[in-house]
Parts: C-alpha cells; structure tokens; sequence
C-alpha cells in the first residue's frame, strides 16, 4: 500500500489526465455495452411477445427412439423373427411423427425412399388394415423412379406439441443368403448378410426438411437375446466409435388367403428395443445396455473381441 500510494505522489498533472481518460473511456464502453444489452433484450422480449421466435420443429423417432438430425448418422433397424419365405410377410415402419415447436407445423410432408430391390414397399395398401392408424387425415402417395419406390405421406396440419404414428406397410425378407464355394476338393460354405438403406426425410411449410438414414435388416431370431447376439456377432470393429441398433421382435399372426399364407407380424411399442455401445474400440471386450421403449435399461451384454457373447446380466433381476 505505501508503494502505491507514493507512485501516486510521483505522478504529474498530465499522467492523471491520462489516467482520468481511460477510466472516462472504460465507463463509457461499461454504459454502451450496458444499453445494447438491454436493447437488445428488450428487442428480444418484443420479438418473443410477437411470436417471431415461434416455429415448428419436427423430429422422427422409431416407436418411442427418436433419430438423431444429422443425415450422416445411420440407426440400424433390425427385425427379429422366423419369416417364411413362401408366404407374404406383413409388417410395419413404425413411424412417430412430433411437432416440437411452439407453432402449427403446416403441410407436413413426410418421405421415404425405398430400394427397389428390398421389395420392403407396399405399393397398394388397399383392403389393407392399418395397424394403427391415426386421427389426423393423412394421405399417402407412392412414385418410383429408376431404382427407389418412394412412399410420401402428407399431414395439413400438426399443433405445437403433438405426434401422430405413422406406420407405413412393409414386407419383410430375411436378409442373408446361404453361399458356397469350392477349393479343390472342398467345398466351403458360408452364409452372407446384407441389409437396405431407407431415406426419410421430413419438412413442412416455411421450414428445411431435415434427413434419416435408417439400415434395415432382418434376422430369424425368437428371443431378444438371440436377435442381439447375431446382429452383433456380424458385426465389424474397424476403428473406435459408437453403435446403435433399434430392435424390433413383432408378433407374428398367420392368415390364410385364397392366393396364399399371409403372415402378420405386429409391432407393438413394448416390443421395441435400443442397444447402445460406447466407444467400440477394436480387438477388446466391449459391453453395451439395452433399453426398452420407456428408456429403461433392462439387460447388459458383454462380448469378448471376438464379437462373441460372454455375459448378460437381467436388470429387473437385479
């Protein structure tokens, strides 16, 4: 404190002229950016009463699992069950369109792209029953071009909010194919799985569609845990990241029909499953928890580096 106060003694009449205007310059620029502040609050409060930041935002989730925005990030969708290949196999894309901005989203316009060769597009859902159709008036429209029959389904309107399920008719094929080859002698043979990208984006009036990429596969499988084990016994660990699968394990109902067997398989939302791995690293044991439509963890899987399962622990069990 003595330092200080005999610097002040050493300065002249000009030093605390200069002092005295970078302090006046610090208070002005203190009051400027104070103003602005709450002008601009004050604009911002405006705008907000006038319902200038009101808009609709529309997400697509797969039951209950909501899709992440980014069209780069793919979610697997896998179904589970014994599909006959004789008969026709009914299912469903279970599609829950939500509105959750603070405004009507206006000429909702959802599309999905189909490959062609999935045969997953129902083109004619006449004498079909919708196995949850919904209250709003939605029309649906198909188109094809040259390699994707494309479904689009058309909402007027959908309040801040609100949801609508949209679970658009699929037939469903077990994807995999039973290969051989032959060394010599020897015959190896090997079964080859393979599964269909499905495009869906959705948008509205005054609004940018945003994008999904969903990869749709099918595996016979009868249990939860048999369905898991499979998907990830196939699957490849390159490099670290992340994995996430939507599981579905439908009821299947059989019809008989003058053309034929026709099996339903029914999906319902506790039939819904996500697998979530975190940092699947190469060549280590990995572990991952499975959660069902309420967000609730319900079983842990634990795979060596070999992708075979070593443990599974029941939560409810717990």
């Amino acid at each position: 404190m003595k330092k200080l106060i005999d610097l002040f003694k050493g300065l002249n009449r000009s030093d605390w002229i200069a002092i005295a205007g970078v302090l006046i310059a610090l208070i002005s620029i203190f009051i400027s950016m104070r103003d602005n502040r709450a002008g601009r609050n004050s604009d911002e409060d405006i705008a907000r009463r006038s319902g200038a930041f009101d808009r609709a935002l529309l997400s697509l989730s797969i039951g209950e699992f909501a899709l992440p925005v980014n069209v780069k990030d793919t979610v697997n969708l896998i179904y589970g069950g014994e599909m006959d290949n004789a008969s026709v196999n009914l299912s469903e894309l279970p599609i829950e369109v939500t509105n959750r901005g603070q405004k009507d989203a206006e000429n909702v316009t959802l599309i999905l792209q189909y490959p062609k060769l999935s045969k997953l597009a129902v083109r004619d859902v006449n004498g079909f029953q919708l196995l949850a159709p919904s209250f709003l008036d939605i029309k649906r429209a198909i188109s094809e071009s040259e390699s994707h029959l494309q479904v689009s389904y058309q909402i007027e309107t959908l309040n801040p909010g609100f949801h609508t399920q949209i679970n658009d008719l699929i037939t469903l094929h077990e994807t995999s194919l039973d290969q051989s080859v032959k060394v010599e002698d020897t015959i190896f043979r090997y079964r080859m799985k393979y599964s269909f990208l499905i495009d869906m984006s959705i948008g509205g009036k005054d609004m940018l569609p945003t994008s999904n990429v969903i990869k749709l596969s099918c595996i016979p499988a009868n249990s939860l845990e048999e369905l898991v084990r499979q998907d990830i016994k196939n699957l490849v660990r390159r490099k670290k990241g992340n994995y996430t699968a939507i599981y579905i394990l439908p009821i299947r109902k059989r019809h008989a029909t003058e053309k034929g067997n026709l099996d339903e398989f029914r999906v319902l939302k506790q039939n819904l499953y996500m697998l979530k791995f975190q940092d699947l690293t190469p060549n280590e044991e990995i572990a991952a928890g499975l959660y069902d439509h309420q967000g609730r963890l319900k079983k842990f899987f634990a795979f060596d580096a070999m992708n075979n399962l070593i443990n599974t622990i029941n939560m409810d069990e717990e």
